[in-house]
């Protein structure tokens, strides 16, 4: 087993065979709950070196949840950007199709050597600001391990919830809005489906669900390859109309959602009217409470109608600050003693 000397000294008591340099513990593995809640660590795995044995095991079939070896290993080193914070180079955005090329689900980079990280307290944070927001589309995200402006988030938490907003890539500024607070007088009840809206840039926006709207179509089994409904339809109806091999769909990362940007000026779609396409994400079940699955999808959140009015809003934004940039990955936790060929790395 190939396990990373950081995790294992930071974690537990270990001995060390001089002989085959095998590293072991008689604490045992520390477990899932361990490491999330009394060390407020995040684990990812991933398959390294195998033994001679293990080689008729089939390693494919534990892909959705095990990184394939040599996949989070390496870093991308091509990457620049400008001292106002625009990435200039390395973007995972391709400008062509082929949507493999450079695409990763956890793809790291290191600090960018040539770029000015500002440090001085009275530094203008603008540009780093514009490096988050730019790597974010770009398909990374954001993890800080310093202070800001060496200012604590005690003495100065809008410096960090600026920084926080940079790296938001789904809704944008103050949105989901509540437009049952009086902001929209007529059928409130309606504006509880979302659009991809160019006019922030890609940001999520709340739309008027019997509005008409070209809806964002997915391809099969191609996570990055969008296309545009060829007419306009209210949210209902969305699905009905991405032509066969694609599905009406939401992104699930800022990658995702970058392609997706791409694809809506590409299409050729009249969104000067429309700024934003369908995406399938909607609150019609429940308000406040949103989900992916169509119109008709339910809350699954929702107990029974006592609980309709009785759903607690509460917006919860979790983060891992190190100034490293990665791409959107599932959080992955899994008993060590199951799969004993296996890489792990803690950051």
């Amino acid at each position: 087993m190939s396990v990373s000397a950081s995790f294992v000294n930071n974690l537990l008591s270990t001995t060390t065979n001089l002989t085959d340099g095998i590293i072991s513990s008689e604490d045992g593995w520390p477990s899932e709950g361990y490491i999330e809640f009394s060390r407020s660590k995040r684990l990812l795995i991933g398959f390294g070196s195998s033994d001679p044995q293990m080689e008729g095991y089939n390693f494919t079939a534990d892909g959705g949840t095990i990184f394939p070896s040599g996949y989070i290993q390496s870093k991308r080193s091509n990457v620049t950007a400008s001292d106002t914070g625009e990435i200039t180079n390395g973007c995972l955005v391709n400008d062509t199709d082929n949507f493999s090329q450079g695409v990763a689900s956890w793809a790291e980079i290191s600090n960018l050597p040539s770029f000015p990280y500002p440090t001085n307290p009275s530094a203008d944070i603008s540009s780093l600001l514009n490096l988050t927001t730019s790597a974010t589309r770009c398909g990374y995200s954001s993890l800080l391990n310093t202070t800001l402006l060496d200012t604590s988030a005690a003495s100065d938490h809008v410096l960090y919830r600026s920084y926080t907003n940079s790296t938001i890539w789904s809704w944008g500024p103050n949105e989901p809005r509540n437009f049952t607070d009086g902001v929209i007088s007529n059928s409130p009840d309606l504006f509880r489906c979302a659009i991809v809206d160019l006019s922030l840039n890609g940001a999520w926006s709340v739309s008027d669900c019997s509005n008409k709207n070209f809806a964002a179509c997915r391809a099969h089994s191609q996570p990055y390859k969008w296309t545009i409904a060829t007419y306009s339809v209210s949210y209902t109806y969305a699905s009905s109309t991405c032509p066969d091999g694609y599905d009406f769909a939401v992104p699930r990362t800022a990658l995702e959602n970058s392609y997706l940007v791409r694809a809506m000026k590409r299409s050729g779609r009249d969104f000067d009217l429309r700024s934003g396409a369908w995406i399938d994400f909607n609150s019609l079940d429940v308000e406040g409470c949103w989900v992916a699955g169509g119109p008709n999808v339910t809350c699954p959140y929702r107990v029974g109608d006592e609980a309709a009015d009785g759903i607690e809003r509460t917006k919860i934004l979790v983060r891992v600050f190190h100034f490293t940039w990665l791409s959107w990955c599932d959080i992955i936790c899994l008993l060590f003693d199951r799969y004993p060929q296996l890489l792990l790395l803690l950051y």
